[in-house]
């Protein structure tokens, strides 16, 4: 009775502990590439610079393709076009 009321609450109690079922990187992997020695701090701050750098690289090529369509529909309608 009391585990039909336990488990109409959601509450199923702890797992039972079964050998080998840990959570583990595949075995067909090379060891190189089950760990990273690349801190996450690390991987963080080289997205954030390739994406800087993407944008950068971007707004310098839309540039002239702006100014062009600024001419025409103005630099609101611009921005939004180019933006989105």
């Amino acid at each position: 009775m009391q585990a039909a009321r336990a488990a109409s609450r959601g509450d199923l109690g702890a797992a039972p502990n079964r050998p080998g079922r840990e959570r583990r990187a595949p075995s067909g992997l090379p060891s190189l590439l089950r760990t990273s020695p690349v801190s996450v701090v690390t991987k963080f701050i080289l997205a954030l610079a390739a994406a800087l750098s993407w944008s950068a690289f971007s707004l310098w090529a839309a540039q002239y393709w702006f100014e062009e369509l600024a001419g025409i529909a103005g630099w609101p309608v611009a921005m939004f076009v180019i933006a989105f």
